[in-house]
């Protein structure tokens, strides 16, 4: 008998090749019908005899195409039309419709595509935007949905014949890839001085060749990739990392390597399988690994911090320069250090004209900012330490539907924004540190663009607490000039570490009250202070302060997180010793004038904040021990201490809490003995492994004082402290051997980089009639 059924499927099911695998699915079982995108969804149109209609819907469901999920699929009758074939209709476009992902972030080259790129009798031999149905640019490339070719940056260049017959060609990988295109028909890739002198060819081998010899005799090169430009240099070069160090204003932050293949990686780092995973997966992020002690790798690509950043090729120009270039490349964001990576070839002239000694570069147009993702394994998972190529704007499932629309609008540092609604949010890319003109234009660009993409106007904005962030000052113009065109608009202000466990909690789907605790540099808290060693219980919408790292005045105030050294004396001074102690805490560097000035500020002469960050806390014991004075970069002074910290068998430093309902947990004792042992001479490398045992240690004992309070056994790790991947790890084993459950944010940033999600997550608490527990 013959039936018809309509079937809508919500999810990543655009830009993923699900039209050709429908199309491929319906004609082998004989089934007649249709298949096109909306703004929204895909919908399915089929009819046959019902076993093979069932079939269909059973392989639709269990084995969609890799790199689609299926978030909704709904199947409704409907009377046949007796149709004889199947079709991939045109895409309707219909405003305001909200899609669940409506465009999936970028694909690396897939291993077809990188054949036929090296393969001589290939007609797409050394095109550097060889792409199918299974790779290439997706988010990056994308103006507007539903995703078709003529919403994306291939727009301009009109396929030659032989093109169009490979994406009309049902049997072809490339049906319906709407990257398709050949040297004949596709994007032009040159490569110029920034005199103007431009070098090109059809098939740009010209091009990579000359950027490729420029790398290798020293110099710099600006790359034109999927989200934005690179800038690239030998990384066995120590001249030329220094010198791409002094003209991009970066002088200590480790570089990421792109390197040829694995093999090359492995030379490099010790890799696991769980790294190896990640490395090689379709979203390439930068891996963090662990170096070599004898790599050939210039030390100035990732000084005094343990660990290598490596990622591989994900797009073909990348193939085709690390494959001429022949050795590891340092391949950093395109951008002057602070600002957004740069992603069109007029800011490029402007910004990098003076950085980089040639721009390899193409006409095709970069839809949106993505830099690269960066992850790092923790005890066998990888942990996500900032989203962007290849993850973003991928969404996350909420644990109840958002009522309405909420904008995100994140923190001031490692700034995302998100859009929620229904059950679905929308993370977007890294956008970076907020604190210039550049940063804050391409923070609102990258909120006019995932609007954009989900067709929905914001019925509530949420926002940090913190009232001179840039991105509360955003929340107020947004709210007008929202209001003004709708006439109503909500704002609801987060407090910066409940949105660091909300984040956590929508990631993973907790419906009950959980136990945060949140160690991080800085947040505002509700009584003025600047909070960063918390320990919460938060209940959605709600959340109470359970404990936290005792306050110590912040000389300088946010000069104290560029200077480890005033956190030293923080610390020692609140540790009551004595003068003779506080002066061994003073580095021999500091001059006289800027130590009595401390001093004067720590003995009450002159205000000072104060605060509870464990982030300071490290600053102090980094200085103490001569691993760092001087942060030249965030997290700097913690990175190294995690370094080159011994074994994790350490005991720890006594940790005491106090007695109240707000538990405190006092530093004064961990500061003493880490003063005591360096006067001694202990070595660094016993003091830092005590230092993080002593951390876990205070955790564990404010957790379990929680629970025996309060029955919850669900801990939250959250905040950038946690990125440390050793007191991370050591800390979850401890917990979960006292029989906690443990979450830690995996796929969203424990960073500042999940707080837009957070936001999102307490908005949409705060809108439900009831509480969310």
């Amino acid at each position: 008998m013959l039936v018809r059924r309509v079937i809508e499927v919500e999810g990543t099911v655009q830009g993923v090749g699900f039209r050709p695998y429908v199309h491929r699915l319906a004609t082998a079982r004989q089934l007649h019908g249709s298949v096109r995108n909306d703004a929204a969804r895909v919908i399915i149109d089929i009819e046959g005899e019902l076993a093979p209609i069932t079939a269909f819907c059973h392989d639709l469901t269990v084995a969609p195409p890799p790199l689609s999920t299926i978030a909704r699929l709904h199947v409704a009758p409907a009377a046949p039309m007796r149709r004889t074939a199947f079709r991939i209709l045109p895409s309707a476009h219909e405003p305001g419709v909200l899609g669940v992902s409506a465009v999936p972030p970028d694909v690396a080259t897939c291993d077809a595509c990188v054949d036929e790129l090296f393969d001589p009798a290939n007609r797409r031999y050394g095109h550097a935007f060889i792409a199918c149905t299974d790779c290439g640019p997706r988010y990056t490339g994308v103006f507007g949905v539903p995703y078709d070719r003529e919403r994306t940056h291939m727009a301009p260049y009109a396929m030659c014949a032989v093109c169009r017959a490979e994406y009309d060609n049902a049997s072809n990988r490339r049906f319906h890839a709407e990257s398709i295109a050949c040297p004949d028909c596709g994007p032009v890739l040159v490569a110029r001085r920034t005199n103007g002198t431009i070098t090109h060819d059809a098939h740009g081998s010209t091009a990579v060749a000359r950027a490729a010899a420029t790398i290798r005799a020293g110099g710099i090169v600006a790359v034109k990739a999927l989200g934005g430009f690179h800038l690239a240099c030998s990384a066995t070069d120590s001249v030329a990392v220094e010198r791409l160090r002094m003209r991009k204003h970066r002088l200590a932050k480790p570089f990421a390597v792109m390197v040829r293949d694995v093999a090359s990686a492995q030379a490099l780092c010790e890799i696991s399988q769980v790294e190896l995973t990640a490395l090689t997966s379709s979203a390439r992020p930068v891996v963090l690994l662990v170096a070599r002690a004898h790599s050939h790798i210039a030390a100035s690509v990732a000084p005094h911090v343990g660990t290598l950043g490596v990622m591989l090729p994900s797009t073909p120009l990348h193939h085709l320069l690390l494959a001429a270039v022949d050795g590891p490349v340092v391949m950093t964001s395109g951008n002057r250090s602070d600002e957004p990576v740069i992603i069109t070839d007029g800011e490029a002239d402007r910004a990098l004209g003076d950085v980089a000694d040639l721009f390899l570069t193409h006409d095709r147009a970069i839809a949106a900012r993505c830099d690269d993702s960066v992850v790092r394994a923790i005890d066998g998972a990888v942990r996500t330490v900032r989203r962007a190529r290849g993850y973003a704007p991928d969404t996350v499932t909420l644990p109840f539907p958002a009522p309405v629309c909420v904008l995100a609008v994140g923190g001031h540092l490692k700034n995302t924004v998100c859009v929620a609604y229904g059950r679905f949010a929308h993370l977007s890319a890294h956008l970076g540190d907020l604190g210039s003109h550049a940063a804050r234009k391409a923070q609102r660009m990258a909120i006019d663009g995932i609007s954009r993409l989900v067709g929905v106007t914001p019925s509530v904005i949420a926002h940090d607490v913190h009232p001179e962030y840039a991105s509360t000052h955003l929340a107020e113009v947004l709210a007008l000039e929202i209001a003004a065109r709708e006439g109503t608009i909500q704002r609801v202000a987060v407090q910066h570490h409940h949105a660091h466990v909300a984040a956590c909690v929508a990631e993973y789907g907790i419906r009950q009250p959980v136990i945060g605790v949140v160690f991080d540099g800085a947040g505002l808290g509700t009584d003025g202070a600047i909070w960063g060693g918390e320990f919460l219980i938060v209940d959605g919408a709600r959340f109470s302060r359970r404990g936290h790292l005792a306050y110590v005045p912040l000389p300088g105030g946010d000069a104290a997180a560029r200077t480890p050294w005033r956190s030293a004396a923080a610390h020692v001074s609140r540790a009551g010793l004595s003068n003779a102690a506080a002066a061994r805490a003073r580095p021999t560097s500091i001059g006289t004038s800027d130590w009595r000035l401390v001093q004067q500020i720590l003995s009450g002469t002159a205000h000072a904040p104060l605060t509870s960050s464990v982030g300071r806390l490290f600053d102090a014991v980094a200085s103490l021990t001569g691993v760092c004075h001087v942060s030249r970069f965030e997290g700097e002074a913690a990175m190294a201490l995690e370094a080159v910290a011994g074994s994790r068998d350490a005991s720890a430093y006594p940790v005491h809490l106090s007695n109240d309902d707000c538990f405190t947990v006092s530093s004064e004792s961990i500061i003493a003995a880490v003063l005591q042992d360096a006067t001694r001479g202990r070595s660094v490398a016993d003091i830092a492994a005590a230092f993080h045992a002593s951390l876990t240690d205070l955790i564990v004992l404010g957790a379990e004082r929680i629970r025996e309070s309060t029955g919850i056994t669900t801990v939250v790790l959250s905040g950038g402290v946690f990125a440390n991947a050793r007191l991370s790890a050591t800390t979850e084993i401890a917990l979960r051997h006292r029989k906690f459950r443990v979450c830690t944010p995996q796929r969203v940033p424990c960073n500042d980089g999940g707080l837009a999600l957070g936001q999102a997550y307490v908005a949409a608490c705060a809108l439900q009639e009831e509480p969310c527990a």
